[in-house]
């Protein structure tokens, strides 16, 4: 089971590197606003973020077995919960007009 935590923790930090070279070469070939260029980050971040919600069932569903005991299932259906409860937030909370 830890070796699937090390995975996802590793998963998401090579997910932000790839997030981060990819922005960082959009800026050198694009120094100016394209909207192309923002379509790319916005797309690479997205894909980060897809990695860290997947990371966080995984690792929510490991601790919620060895802590209480529960089934796989069952911690990954509380994780799910607990990330459309937080996607939702983020969606509907305010933010940006």
């Amino acid at each position: 089971d830890y070796y699937w935590l090390l995975f996802c923790t590793f998963m998401v930090l090579l997910l932000e590197g790839i997030n981060t070279l990819v922005e960082k070469i959009a800026d050198i070939l694009r120094p100016y606003y394209d909207e192309r260029v923002r379509v790319l980050k916005d797309t690479a971040a997205a894909v980060v973020l897809l990695g860290s919600a997947v990371s966080v069932l995984i690792g929510l569903s490991i601790i919620l077995q060895s802590i209480f005991g529960l089934h796989f299932a069952v911690g990954l259906l509380f994780g799910i919960i607990i990330l459309v409860v937080f996607f939702s937030l983020g969606l509907f909370g305010g933010g940006r007009e």
